[in-house]
């Protein structure tokens, strides 16, 4: 394999692989890195590619708990481990006293997905292997795996977007068989994800696999009422009924002619009291630790939320004296007023939906957060996704179909 291409004929670039398994290339095969703080350097560098990190930034990034002087000796000796990587003709870093930037004699396969996301979006979804470096972790570096997962949030959810585009695109051109393979990579990034779910069953109906269509919707209810505790979107349910009466009245799997337009969408309501309409459902995220509330903060945003975040129980009063929220995801262990004390006089309100975070594994803790109110309990540390369909689940549990 090599990595010579059109603007590049000699093959002198370096190939950084971030989107499969880690890996570093050039025309030669695959070169060593072992150092997990250089892969780190590498990997931050690369989402800066339009300017230049300053290196103490990146030395408190990536060694935090050790002394300035130490933090620089260590930024060195990784950008020595870097720079092994140069040859002949080859830059790998540009770097004065106070800053580094990477040169453009690499090539990244996530600047690679942003240009065929635009010209090619089958390739771009068929590159997108994985979110960038996951399963990732630096020991004793808190803070660069914070700033890695919100990267990584930010990835997967620009790829999941791009998906959903394609299986409307591939939908609307009538290409069936591209579609199960873009279904099932965009489940194994976002398996909540109903729109696939719908045109994986909608796709396979048009196959005359009926029972595998139905299976695809029983697997999503099934995944839905386990972990969140709700039942799929009414679009998915009249689409399973759909199905059901067109099983019913057929002699032999020969195929379905879908109809031309959607099947009317009949509601289920959550209770006997009509939803309250939520435009952009607003949260508030209360928890001292700042990486939490960035990380949780600027994922939710990604996904369509409006939030706001606090620090503690006196910035939450604060912010609820100027607006009002539509859900409120706390800290349990938070110095001074704790999660369980702000979800006590939260729920003596207007009773709006909580969401309890914490650190703790003790059984009681999960209880009295209930028992207080609290509509859901998550455990830290945890997957943004995982919080983001709980956060989906709570919204429709509370307010319908449009809380969420």
């Amino acid at each position: 394999m090599t990595t010579a291409t059109s603007d590049d004929p000699t093959g002198n670039r370096i190939e950084v692989r971030l989107l499969d398994h880690f890996s570093v290339r050039d025309a030669g095969g695959e070169i060593p890195l072992t150092s997990r703080k250089a892969i780190a350097l590498l990997v931050y560098l690369s989402m800066q590619r339009d300017r230049s990190s300053r290196r103490d930034a990146i030395a408190n990034l990536l060694w935090e708990n050790v002394e300035t002087i130490q933090g620089r000796v260590n930024l060195r000796q990784a950008i020595s481990a870097l720079r092994r990587l140069e040859g002949p003709g080859r830059t790998i870093l540009h770097s004065n006293l106070e800053s580094l930037r990477l040169s453009d004699d690499l090539w990244f396969d996530t600047d690679e997905f942003v240009r065929l996301s635009d010209s090619d979006p089958l390739a771009a979804a068929e590159l997108y292997h994985a979110d960038p470096m996951a399963g990732f972790v630096l020991r004793s570096a808190p803070a660069f795996n914070e700033w890695l997962s919100v990267m990584q949030a930010h990835w997967r959810q620009r790829a999941v977007q791009l998906m959903i585009g394609l299986l409307d695109t591939l939908e609307a051109a009538e290409d069936w068989a591209a579609i199960p393979a873009i279904g099932a990579r965009l489940l194994s990034l976002d398996p909540y994800n109903e729109a696939a779910h719908r045109a994986l069953m909608r796709v396979y109906a048009r196959q005359g696999r009926s029972a595998l269509a139905v299976s695809q919707y029983r697997t999503l209810s099934d995944l839905l009422r386990r972990e969140m505790g709700v039942a799929p979107e009414a679009e998915t349910q009249a689409l399973h009924a759909e199905l059901q009466a067109f099983r019913r009245h057929r002699d032999n799997d020969a195929g379905i002619e879908m109809p031309a337009t959607p099947a009317p969408v009949v509601p289920v309501p959550s209770s006997s009291a009509p939803p309250r309409a939520v435009a952009t459902p607003r949260i508030a995220v209360v928890d001292d630790e700042a990486g939490v509330r960035d990380a949780v903060g600027t994922y939710l945003r990604l996904n369509g939320f409006d939030v706001v975040e606090c620090s503690d129980g006196a910035d939450l009063d604060r912010a609820l004296a100027v607006q009002d929220f539509d859900l409120f995801i706390l800290d349990v262990t938070m110095p001074g007023e704790d999660g369980f004390s702000i979800a006590r006089r939260l729920n003596r309100g207007a009773g709006v939906p909580t969401i309890m975070l914490t650190s703790r594994t003790d059984l009681v803790d999960r209880v009295v957060g209930l028992e207080l109110g609290a509509d859901d309990y998550v455990g830290k540390p945890f997957e943004l996704r995982e919080l983001l369909a709980r956060v989906r689940a709570v919204l429709r549990r509370s307010y319908g179909e449009a809380g969420a």
